[in-house]
Parts: structure tokens; C-alpha cells; sequence
């Protein structure tokens, strides 16, 4: 079961749809360029991990961890190491780069065998102290909207199961 509380509204009962226009906001910069067959293939990798995860088919630190800068929440990381992006280099060429993408969810207790997305963000390079500071920003922010969604069981009373 899959449900999203967090930075983009659900609009009737997509959820899905809700999770797809977050990682899109996610990974937009004016600097990019994306037609209709690089966003298609951009959302189906980040679809296909994301309905991976959900079925509980991810494994091994390099795609899932958990989050260990609030133990005491259920707090996981997708991860996606190197999205593939055209962008425009400093003399205005365009060059195809790799991103890293993150989506923190939690698999609450309070509704076994769901799994709930709350936020994604785009891994930016920097020092390793600004992609700290950066990653934390972003985590808490998530852990932010978990707690928010407690007392909706996250969006649980807008609809019944959305099994993926």
C-alpha cells in the first residue's frame, strides 16, 4: 500500500501522481532541458524503484537505507545514484550529467504494510559539510511531515488501500 503526505498535495486518490510531481520538482533547474521522451524515461526509473520499494523488492544500502538522523521514527532513503539529465554547461552547451536523487518515506507502525513518501530531493555536490548540512535539512523536513501526518494516518482517511 502506498500513500504520500508531503511536499505536493494528493489530488483525488493519486498518490502516485503526488510522489511523480515531487521528484519532477525535484530534479528541475533552468539550466536543464527535458522534452517529452527524457521526462518519460526520467519518471519511469524513478517510478520503477519507487514501485520496487513499495513491494518491499529493494535491497542493499547503494539503493534503500534507513535514516539514522532520527532513530526513533521509521524512516527510510531510496536512493537513485545517477539519474541521467541534460543541462547546459558554462558556455551554454548542453552535456548530459548524472544526478542523485533521494525520497525519504516511513513505513509506520500505525499502518502495517504501508508505505508512506513524505519528501524527495536532489543530492547536489558541494562539501562533504554542505551535502551533510543539506541532507539533514531535507530529512528533517520529511520527519517534519511524518509527524504532521500522524493524526491523518497520512491521507489514510481520504481513501482506502492504493496498492501499487
Amino acid at each position: 500500500m502506498f500513500r504520500w503526505y508531503g511536499d505536493v498535495a494528493v489530488v483525488g486518490r493519486d498518490h502516485l501522481l503526488a510522489a511523480t510531481q515531487s521528484f519532477l520538482r525535484a530534479v528541475d533547474s533552468p539550466l536543464r532541458q527535458f522534452d517529452p521522451y527524457s521526462t518519460a524515461s526520467l519518471v519511469a526509473e524513478f517510478q520503477d524503484r519507487l514501485v520496487q520499494g513499495i513491494r518491499g523488492n529493494l535491497s542493499g544500502t547503494k539503493k534503500v537505507k534507513t535514516v539514522a538522523l532520527f532513530p526513533g521514527l521509521p524512516l527510510f532513503e531510496i536512493r537513485w545514484n545517477s539519474m541521467t539529465v541534460l543541462e547546459q554547461d558554462p558556455s551554454g552547451k548542453l552535456i548530459s550529467i548524472r544526478i542523485a536523487v533521494r525520497l525519504y518515506h516511513s513505513e509506520p507502525a500505525e499502518l502495517q504494510g504501508c508505505f508512506v513518501g513524505h519528501l524527495i530531493h536532489e543530492k547536489k555536490p558541494g562539501s562533504e559539510n554542505q551535502v551533510r548540512e543539506d541532507q539533514n535539512r531535507q530529512i528533517s523536513l520529511a520527519a517534519q511531515y511524518f509527524r504532521q501526518g500522524r493524526a491523518s494516518l497520512w491521507n489514510r482517511l481520504d481513501s482506502d488501500d492504493h496498492s501499487i
